[in-house]
């Protein structure tokens, strides 16, 4: 029997977590996960002004990497995040392990 998973996306504000949400694993592809963590920070990070160079060509002077999602390699679970001037991430956790994560 598969294991089944579970997304924790948390918003931070330094090191506090300041939102955090569950999305089980199948309910959404990690493509629009990757969208949504675009989102999220675009909503509560930045102005007009600083999502526009978001959109740049990436070799462009002007370009910000603000809402590029990035893979987090040392982290205990798969985590994907997007960092500007707070973190957003979404971690992969089996369902067992998920209070664990939660309660953090």
């Amino acid at each position: 029997m598969r294991q089944k998973h579970v997304w924790v996306i948390e918003r931070y504000d330094r090191l506090k977590v300041i939102a955090q949400y569950t999305i089980p694993s199948g309910q959404i592809t990690e493509e629009n996960l990757k969208h949504l963590l675009r989102t999220l920070a675009a909503k509560h990070e930045l102005d007009d002004e600083e999502i526009i160079p978001c959109f740049l060509k990436r070799n462009t002077k002007k370009y910000w990497d603000y809402l590029e999602v990035k893979h987090d390699s040392k982290a205990k679970y798969y985590t994907l995040y997007c960092q500007g001037k707070m973190e957003i991430s979404a971690l992969c956790v089996p369902e067992e392990k998920l209070n664990d994560v939660l309660e953090g």
